[in-house]
């Protein structure tokens, strides 16, 4: 298909880097969706395998929906989603990873649950749940929810911000967030000079500081794994090469009054320790921080507890 189709309901939005072993599986998941009202993003962080020459393979053999590739250097799946974000011709931006899949019929979900929202003020978008590759519902990396969970999940929605779902309702698990596209346009994530990792939970709270629900449907359309050359699974070491986006986001999160304050607290002595940790001096750290009261504590635990 070429790109003068009409606009798509839906972007699959694919950021990677040097994933060309792993993106045939979200291909062919694609391909067997029960409708195609999507366009597939796909956004190349500077790989340095075959990516390119395999996309291209897709472009060729797919007539199913259209396939868009550009290649950027390396800056960070973050600064890739604000690339997609800003050409993507959906009125719905789904970011799914190069190593993962969606369930037969996502799009179809996707769609139907956001018809039941639109025109309703004040929504970002729709969330789903994520799955193994046997579509079982998942929490997070080797956590399985119990019976009575998931009896308490399946079959029916929220409408909450994300910091609600995780702190009012008090419901935790990895989801799928769809966003609409002029949205996540008007939040570009920052970028902060010479590192290359942001958390996405970053956009979701800034969503939910600005009021921002979703409708929160308990259907899995995301189908994962966590490989151990993934960001899930070193996600230590990738925090510590980009402490000072960690120290952002950790601050930024202080000015979040829906986190609880024992949360806030934690975050506070994440924002000092890794702070410390990257040389910077207490005395930056203090003038810097959003939340003085709560920096009394936190910075005695941050010194007492250093990373090394």
């Amino acid at each position: 298909m070429n790109e003068s189709t009409r606009k798509p309901y839906i972007t699959v939005f694919t950021p990677t880097y040097n994933r060309a072993y792993t993106l045939r599986r979200l291909y062919e998941s694609l391909r067997k969706q029960t409708q195609y009202d999507f366009e597939w993003l796909i956004v190349d962080d500077g790989s340095t395998d075959n990516t390119e020459s395999l996309v291209q393979e897709f472009i060729r053999e797919n007539s199913l929906f259209n396939i868009r590739y550009v290649k950027k250097e390396n800056e960070g799946k973050h600064i890739a989603i604000n690339v997609g974000a800003k050409i993507a011709m959906g009125k719905l931006f789904f970011i799914v990873d190069s190593d993962d899949a969606l369930s037969t019929n996502a799009i179809e979900a996707i769609e139907k649950t956001e018809k039941e929202i639109a025109g309703m003020d004040g929504f970002a978008g729709v969330v789903g749940l994520r799955g193994n590759f046997e579509g079982f519902p998942i929490k997070s990396p080797g956590e399985q929810y119990s019976q009575s969970e998931l009896e308490n999940l399946m079959g029916t929605y929220i409408d909450a911000t994300s910091l609600e779902y995780r702190y009012k309702y008090k419901i935790q698990g990895d989801r799928a967030e769809v966003v609409y596209t002029e949205i996540i346009k008007n939040v570009p994530f920052p970028k902060i000079k010479g590192e290359k990792f942001m958390e996405e939970s970053y956009l979701w709270t800034s969503l939910s500081k600005m009021g921002l629900k979703f409708r929160w449907f308990n259907q899995v359309i995301y189908l994962c794994e966590y490989l151990q050359d993934g960001l899930t699974n070193n996600m230590r070491e990738i925090v510590k090469k980009n402490w000072k986006t960690h120290c952002f986001c950790a601050n930024f999160d202080l000015t979040a009054m829906d986190i609880p304050l024992k949360i806030r607290a934690k975050e506070c002595v994440r924002y000092y320790r890794y702070g410390l940790y990257g040389g910077e001096k207490l005395k930056k750290l203090w003038i810097e921080c959003n939340d003085k009261f709560l920096s009394v504590p936190a910075i005695l635990v941050a010194v007492a507890r250093r990373l090394k």
